[in-house]
């Protein structure tokens, strides 16, 4: 089962598609930092969720994960960004490339996720955008689609992903990653099956990346 939900670890619920920049679309409810719920926490990384009111009677999940690294803004950002390293944190990831685009704050990352027959493997395509906002850094990201990287036979294609990593630089040269995701697809699962397997895969995802900070 974990790996039939593999990709919905890296989200959390449904959201209207259509908003044309990186940041999130519009919501009718409050969208504060109270409003987050603590779920649980594995090793140095805590998880958290929140339902907000997308349209009128429909709610989205929004997951966040919240961990400190030994290491600078510029170190994070540069692991983000090594095509190298992406299949030693990404959970399952078979193939993955980043192709830079006009400049150096934003780029392609594609992600291929290799799953064990009878399931379909499946794959991303997402644009970050990295931009500096007072003493912090936020790379914002959202799927897309670009002819470099066309869906490929019996490959699902996620699509509606949208969230940001938050760096905030701490004392003695570490930072606060603050991740938040969200997605437009519907799980078609319910949550008592998906949910143990989508909060497990992202904090294995989360502390595997603080790993390769930690040295």
């Amino acid at each position: 089962m974990k790996v039939i939900i593999l990709c919905m670890s890296l989200v959390g619920a449904s959201y209207p598609v259509g908003w044309p920049a990186l940041s999130a679309p519009p919501m009718t409810a409050s969208s504060g930092e109270e409003d987050f719920k603590f779920i649980k926490a594995k090793g140095e990384v805590r998880l958290y969720e929140r339902w907000l009111e997308i349209e009128p009677g429909r709610k989205g999940r929004e997951m966040k994960a919240e961990f400190t690294v030994p290491q600078g803004t510029a170190a994070v950002a540069a692991l983000l960004r090594d095509e190298g390293k992406a299949k030693d944190w990404i959970q399952r990831a078979s193939a993955c490339r980043l192709v830079s685009e006009a400049n150096d704050q934003s780029w392609l990352a594609y992600v291929h996720y290799g799953l064990p027959w009878p399931i379909s493997d499946q794959d991303c395509l997402l644009r970050y955008e990295l931009k500096q906002q007072g003493g912090q850094t936020r790379i914002a990201f959202r799927s897309v689609a670009n002819s470099s990287f066309p869906p490929k036979s019996r490959v699902k294609r996620m699509k509606g992903i949208v969230g940001s990593w938050l760096l905030t630089p701490q004392a003695g040269n570490r930072t606060k990653i603050t991740y938040t995701i969200m997605t437009t697809e519907t799980p078609t699962l319910p949550r008592w099956v998906t949910d143990p397997h989508v909060q497990s895969n992202l904090l294995d995802t989360m502390n595997a990346f603080f790993a390769l900070l930690k040295g």
